[in-house]
């Protein structure tokens, strides 16, 4: 029975996986939980697993293929038998007189006839009949003189680029038979060298645009890129992808800001503890006594979270991520802090899993740390904001929060502000914050 494994939803925004790497191959046998595939999401590279016994009888995609998400990815072959099986029709014995009937014997001018019938002559094979020519007194001619075997588009393709199929395929350098592609190889191996071919292929070039007396080296094509101004197409990676299709929703959002400056001199300043961890609980602090900062708007409807769930946009070179910490409000400095650190740590090694980027209403940017003083940042898909942390001046914090008009209307938005601008300078509260961390 046919087991289909399909390219899995590992997170909300997710519309496509990459195969990255298989770990079976057809004809393999799995069990129940064992890791057929890495798949990697728009977030993060996670196992895919079988959730049955059997063999695998296909693998649908190949290493680096983009597939959409539900669509079959392999099959396993399983040991459970279909309700629709074909019964097994049972022998049936033949009458021993009809098995040792007597076939009547050939007749003599039957016999005769088939004796004198002339020989059908078998199709000649040229390479055969010359092969055969060794045998006798006559010289053997050339196996050159046989025609190409190669394909008519491979056979035109060679007629135009002038080359001499026949000679090739005597060499061992293109393939017997020829496809178009392995005399178009052959021509630009001859041609241009290794550097110049990979400018052309990255760019998309046509070869025969580029004259050629002898060999046409990498700064003969890049003086041809730059004359004629081309581009380098450039692939898309899942994250980036992700990336795109969230702005493009965000940017659909109704959306207002608020810009303001928070006083941080009540701060205490505790080595080891970033001024990121301050910020991120005075935020969820500030959270739970505004229900409409824990409040999303999805399909129709508000739902609101018990605790102060926040997004934490961290990037790397290469990725954008924002993983969500869970019930900030219940946690010390302390724990907020390592908890950063922890999140920073997976986004270098790209080892973050799916549901930890779901469940957030408010999220945190800060580009602070390297001078920007004031940005926007866009909201989350499903938040009901966002706030942008830029740079200190004068002992000041620049906070530019961007709110979902549908779930925060303007006078919540000043309140928030307000009660968060309140709470920074609080010494009661900064004292309580930093009694917990002795």
């Amino acid at each position: 029975m046919a087991y289909e494994i399909t390219m899995p939803i590992l997170s909300d925004t997710m519309e496509s996986g990459k195969l990255i790497k298989w770990h079976v191959k057809p004809g393999d046998h799995v069990k129940k939980g064992d890791v057929i595939a890495d798949v990697e999401s728009d977030k993060a590279i996670m196992e895919v697993q079988s959730f049955k016994e059997g063999t695998v009888k296909e693998l649908k995609a190949k290493e680096g293929d983009e597939v959409p998400v539900k669509s079959v990815i392999a099959v396993i072959e399983t040991e459970e038998r279909s309700e629709k099986a074909v019964p097994e029709v049972p022998e049936t014995s033949i009458p021993e007189t009809e098995t040792k009937k007597p076939q009547p014997a050939p007749s003599k001018e039957k016999s005769h006839a088939s004796a004198s019938a002339p020989k059908v002559e078998e199709p000649s094979n040229p390479i055969l009949e010359i092969l055969s020519q060794k045998e006798s007194s006559e010289p053997v001619e050339s196996l050159s003189r046989i025609p190409a075997e190669a394909s008519p588009a491979a056979k035109r393709r060679a007629a135009q680029l002038q080359l001499d199929l026949e000679t090739l395929q005597k060499e061992g350098k293109v393939p017997v038979p020829a496809h178009l592609k392995d005399v178009e190889s052959a021509w630009l191996e001859r041609y241009f060298t290794p550097a110049a071919r990979a400018l052309i292929k990255r760019f998309d070039i046509d070869p025969t645009q580029l004259k050629h007396d002898g060999k046409v080296g990498k700064e003969e094509v890049e003086r041809y890129i730059r004359r004629h101004a081309l581009s380098e197409k450039i692939a898309i990676s899942s994250n980036q992808k992700a990336i795109i299709s969230h702005i493009e929703k965000s940017a659909a959002k109704p959306v207002y800001h608020i810009y303001d400056r928070l006083d941080l001199s009540k701060i205490p300043q505790i080595k080891g503890i970033k001024l990121t961890s301050w910020i991120v609980k005075l935020f969820a602090d500030t959270m739970m006594t505004f229900p409409l900062m824990r409040t999303i708007y999805r399909e129709g409807s508000f739902y609101r979270y018990e605790g102060a769930n926040i997004a934490i946009a961290v990037a790397t070179e290469e990725a954008l991520f924002t993983p969500v910490l869970k019930n900030a409000d219940v946690m010390g400095v302390k724990e907020i802090n390592e908890k950063l650190q922890q999140i920073k740590q997976k986004a270098k090694e790209g080892t973050f899993k799916p549901e930890e980027f779901h469940h957030s209403s408010f999220g945190i940017s800060n580009l602070g740390m390297f001078g920007i003083e004031a940005f926007d940042a866009l909201i989350n898909q499903n938040d009901a904001a966002m706030a942008a942390i830029g740079a200190i001046r004068e002992g000041a914090l620049s906070v530019t929060i961007a709110f979902d008009h549908r779930v925060v209307n303007g006078k919540e938005g000043a309140l928030f502000v307000q009660a968060l601008k309140m709470r920074a300078i609080d010494t009661k509260y900064m004292q309580k914050l930093a009694k917990r961390l002795s």
